[in-house]
């Protein structure tokens, strides 16, 4: 005779319906798994596993829906080893420059983590730091500049996103970075309204502060709202087994930290095209297809370097599907 479910389905709709979804309405599990006796007939504490996609945030604040082009200002040096490399770097929240990252939304909720919990959670979320187009186009990028674009003398990477699978990525997502108090507050009501549910319902959902949690990195001071930032944030979970294959590196404040590299133009090989499409699934973009459009000269690079410079782009980009045009910054005739 088939056991009936432990799991109490309708309490289960209920944490969807009368929660998450007031955050992420497209939310949905992947998984549902049960802690406590075998013999239980009824599972009072369980956890969820969201879904991987980035599907899951549609309709959400954290589902990016402009235009998928960005700049990423940054030195000369880094540049060239993007080039040369063919790679992006998404270094983890540790390694940030602002201290407050993942503390700002936190203060609003009744949660007691230790540093070493914090640092843990900041050591599996990275993210790569990007501004909308809109930014240089009007004139407005100095502090951009100044801050990630070696004060001028850096370059600004224009990349364009193949959106077509946006929502087919596995443990990526693109989103604005949200900087009112009134955004941040939004996660205080989520957890009243959680609190309220447990109850009501007698169910625990011990995985609920970590499906909170990445989002945070979507949420910075207001102090920083002038740099109009959007992330690119990859994160395979917050527990002890979730960790991503990323390398060591030093930041600017001479720190250890972590990074993990994103192949620009990525495709799958004709190999694994042909063993996907074997087994009647369609060859789906699970990953970011990045391309750079155009690399722009900080305003503070002499002219008689930009000859050099742009012989050494054009070398290394000779093998790109995509060969980046070169401009100037709009603020060269402005500082």
């Amino acid at each position: 005779m088939k056991r009936k479910s432990i799991f109490d389905e309708k309490a289960i709709k209920h944490f969807y319906k009368d929660v998450l979804h007031q955050l992420l309405p497209k939310a949905r599990h992947q998984s549902i798994g049960f802690f406590g006796a075998a013999q239980a007939k009824r599972a009072g504490n369980v956890r969820i596993d969201l879904a991987d996609s980035n599907e899951i945030n549609v309709d959400s604040p954290y589902f990016y829906t402009k235009p998928y082009t960005f700049i990423h200002y940054t030195s000369l040096q880094a540049l060239m080893h993007i080039l040369r490399n063919k790679k992006l770097r998404l270094y983890n929240l540790n390694g940030m420059d602002d201290k407050q990252e993942f503390i700002v939304p936190l203060k609003y909720l009744n949660k007691n983590l230790s540093e070493y919990e914090i640092d843990e959670i900041k050591r599996r979320i990275y993210c790569l730091s990007l501004c909308e187009t809109s930014l240089e186009e009007k004139g407005q990028s100095l502090s951009a500049w100044r801050e990630y674009g070696d004060k001028g003398n850096g370059v600004g990477i224009v990349l364009s996103f193949e959106e077509k699978y946006a929502k087919e990525w596995v443990y990526f997502m693109l989103s604005k970075i949200q900087y009112d108090k009134k955004a941040h507050q939004n996660f205080q009501a989520i957890d009243k309204m959680y609190n309220e549910f447990k109850v009501t319902h007698n169910l625990t959902i011990n995985s609920f502060d970590n499906i909170l949690y990445k989002y945070f990195a979507f949420h910075k001071h207001n102090m920083y709202k002038v740099e109009k930032e959007v992330r690119l944030l990859y994160c395979q979970g917050l527990s002890y087994n979730d960790n991503a294959p990323a390398h060591d590196d030093i930041n600017r404040r001479h720190e250890k930290t972590t990074f993990i590299e994103l192949e620009l133009e990525w495709d799958w090989t004709q190999e694994q095209k042909e063993f996907i499409v074997k087994q009647g699934i369609t060859p789906h973009m699970v990953r970011p297809v990045i391309s750079i459009d155009k690399i722009i000269f900080g305003y503070r690079i002499a002219n008689k370097a930009k000859y050099e410079i742009a012989e050494v782009i054009q070398k290394l980009t000779k093998n790109y599907k995509k060969k980046p045009f070169i401009l100037n910054s709009k603020l060269q005739d402005q500082v």
